[in-house]
């Protein structure tokens, strides 16, 4: 079956009746449209907690960097001077 105003098939996957797009694939249900939402959160979360970390050792590299620094210039030595 085949709908023209909506330019979609009806056809059956796994037993159950599915709108099929042009192109053969198969419209999400509510269902797996939640699912694939849940999934795109999760994923965005995750890249979230991902770019925190990175923050936090930018930032730790950087405080370490800045002690050594001052560590040095107590010993009478220039870190920012060229050999």
């Amino acid at each position: 079956m085949h709908s023209l105003q909506l330019d979609l098939r009806l056809g059956v996957h796994e037993g159950r009746l599915r709108w099929y797009l042009p192109s053969g694939e198969i419209v999400p249900n509510g269902v797996e449209r939640g699912l694939a939402a849940e999934a795109g959160a999760r994923r965005a979360d995750a890249e979230a907690q991902r770019a925190e970390t990175a923050e936090q050792r930018a930032e730790t590299a950087e405080q370490r960097a800045e002690a050594l620094a001052a560590k040095l210039r107590s010993m009478g030595i220039d870190p920012d001077a060229a050999e």
